[in-house]
């Protein structure tokens, strides 16, 4: 099997054990965050000190990273470019389902509802609440 190159994002510490275990498998990670000083940089094979949300400069640099698949474990705002730049590129990713699930929690309950998953009872507000003096 031919070692693949996997994008991450963002790069901070609670990837590490995501692209330490993207090594042991014997592929490459490639990192796209801003901070040069983030965790998973000087682990990385490639490195693009990028806002993670800037898609053209994450999809230039996947073209010229040859990039196989993109992921992050941690990171639920990143969740819709993860899957939209999977999407741009034909490369496994998560879906867009998958990663509007994982990131707007009446969906992700509503989608346990369906498939027998325990969840917290849960509603969905059409209002702001307003706060009190004394929250502010």
């Amino acid at each position: 099997m031919r070692a693949k190159n996997l994008l991450v994002m963002p790069g901070t510490r609670w990837q590490l054990e995501l692209v330490r275990k993207i090594h042991e498998m014997g592929h490459s990670v490639s990192i796209v965050d801003p901070n040069s000083s983030a965790p998973c940089v000087a682990e990385a094979d490639a490195y693009l000190a990028s806002d993670i949300f800037d898609r053209t400069a994450v999809l230039d640099f996947c073209r010229k990273n040859n990039i196989d698949g993109v992921v992050s474990d941690e990171c639920d705002i990143v969740m819709g470019e993860i899957a939209a730049i999977g999407k741009a590129l034909n490369v496994p990713a998560l879906s867009p389902e998958t990663a509007s699930l994982y990131t707007d929690k009446f969906k992700m309950r509503e989608r346990c509802s369906q498939i027998g998953i325990a969840h917290p009872e849960y509603n969905r507000r059409s209002e702001e609440r307003r706060v009190g003096k004394e929250c502010r």
